[in-house]
């Protein structure tokens, strides 16, 4: 292989790790360490092939949506909203601009998209021979709401209800699913239906900070790419509501991730190790102060873009751990000194980005 070769190799290489975005691999691997870690601490139950193979089909399957997106964004027959976006924020909005730089075709862009669904179908079909039916019922499920996210004609993002997918899709589907691939309660489906439904409660209110603040990545993302989604007719809910009144929602939305985790614990829903989520409030605080303050300024609005992906990825995180901690049926006196270490920790990380972002 001569020289130029090499480079153009090289090349094809970055432009594909550019498309994929590896930033965007906690939306997908985040829910199936909650639901594993839920498993484990109700039933004390890990299996390490099922779990790998879970968090590779999510994976797949959220490049596949993820890919097809960027091709409808820039398509006629899509949006076509990333080719007149021109206040997007690298790397938060705007898509990967792989076909905007020349560095991928549509074609290719196409290809690849069709080659994720693929392969995130091979290992759930094999996951659904090894465990049966259920697991089709959650593949089929994950996989229409991320074929027609952006697909047309249903083309989901575009009525509006993009946020609402995303929150079902990367909260309640993956958590509940993740939860049931180590589990495998028995489901019958002879008449009359068996579900147990008690036994996926838990898991499914555990899921429900992890779909809002999923949605929220996805709506902060959102007021750059303001002004393209609203002209390519794009009805997102940051469109929908505008700018000032959907930086309010956010407010809303974020108090409720942190007020449902505390009421949870009260209820008795889900377990008190949970609590050590509460840890990520300070990122919580940072986005909405800087949402608010600068919601019509996309050029100051990366901290809350920042915040809101991390703050998903910490909650997630600790959320794994609270559990793995109640499975292990450790001293509550323990957990809490995790749980005052680890706010330590972020709220000095909240602090220095704040600086930062003030100073630039």
């Amino acid at each position: 292989m001569n020289s130029t070769e090499h480079r153009r190799k090289g090349s094809k290489v970055r432009a594909w790790l550019q498309e994929v975005k590896l930033g965007i691999l906690p939306a997908s691997t985040v829910p199936i360490f909650v639901g594993t870690a839920v498993a484990f601490g109700l039933y004390g139950v890990f299996y390490l092939d099922l779990f790998m193979l879970t968090l590779l089909a999510g994976i797949f399957l959220h490049w596949g949506a993820d890919v097809a997106n960027d091709y409808f964004d820039h398509t006629e027959e899509g949006t076509g909203s990333d080719d007149i976006n021109i206040e997007f924020i690298r790397p938060y909005s705007g898509g990967s601009r792989t076909i905007q730089q020349g560095l991928l075709t549509p074609r290719e862009v196409a290809i690849g998209a069709v080659m994720c669904y693929i392969i995130a179908g091979i290992i759930g079909i094999y996951l659904v021979l090894r465990l049966g039916w259920v697991i089709l019922a959650f593949g089929l499920v994950g996989a229409f709401f991320g074929l027609f996210y952006s697909t047309p004609p249903i083309r989901l993002v575009k009525r509006g209800i993009g946020e609402l997918v995303i929150g079902v899709v990367f909260g309640v589907l993956m958590v509940v699913g993740a939860f049931y691939v180590q589990v495998q309660i028995p489901i019958t489906l002879a008449w009359p239906l068996v579900i147990p439904f008690d036994e996926f409660l838990e898991p499914g209110f555990m899921s429900i900070p992890v779909s809002i603040l999923i949605a929220l990545v996805l709506y902060i993302n959102e007021f750059p790419d303001y002004v393209a989604d609203r002209d390519a007719n794009k009805r997102t809910f940051v469109v929908r509501l505008g700018r000032k009144n959907a930086a309010i929602g956010y407010t809303f939305l974020m108090i409720a991730v942190y007020a449902g985790i505390v009421v949870m614990v009260l209820l008795n829903l889900i377990r008190f190790e949970a609590l050590l989520a509460l840890a990520t409030l300070p990122l919580g605080v940072l986005g909405i102060v800087t949402t608010l303050k600068h919601y019509d300024e996309s050029a100051k609005l990366a901290p809350a873009n920042w915040a809101t992906i991390v703050g998903h990825l910490f909650t997630g995180l600790f959320l794994t751990l609270g559990y793995f901690l109640y499975g292990l049926t450790l001293l509550w006196e323990f957990t809490l000194a995790i749980g005052i270490a680890l706010f330590i920790f972020i709220t000095l990380l909240a602090a220095k980005l704040g600086r930062s972002s003030s100073d630039a």
